[in-house]
């Protein structure tokens, strides 16, 4: 009775890693889907218009992009955690990853 009480136990936290294990493998896919139709769109439609506006005669001429940087200067988070979540919420929505938050020692932000 006992062995078959843990096995079960043991069969549905299994079972609950496999899910979370699918729905991580399905984010990924889906962000490995969307990063391909972005590339395939500046392969096919903005390398071109781009070669033809500056007069390139060579594919390597045109600028590429290698890393794209999201900042977001959030002062009212010292006092509101929510504020900070809310912009965390934010950015992983527009971006389709989850920020890296980092603070500051000194909040030097122009409004």
């Amino acid at each position: 009775m006992v062995l078959q009480q843990k096995s079960d136990l043991n069969s549905s936290v299994m079972g609950q890693k496999l899910d979370t294990l699918k729905k991580v493998a399905q984010h990924f896919k889906e962000t490995r889907a969307m990063m391909a139709r972005l590339y395939d769109l500046y392969k096919d439609v903005i390398r071109g218009s781009l070669m033809k506006e500056f007069n390139y005669r060579n594919i390597l001429e045109v600028p590429r992009l290698d890393k794209v940087v999201i900042n977001s200067c959030v002062g009212e988070a010292t006092q509101d955690s929510k504020k900070l979540q809310t912009v965390i919420d934010e950015l992983t929505a527009i971006t389709g990853q989850k920020p890296v938050v980092t603070t500051a020692k000194k909040v030097n932000c122009a409004v």
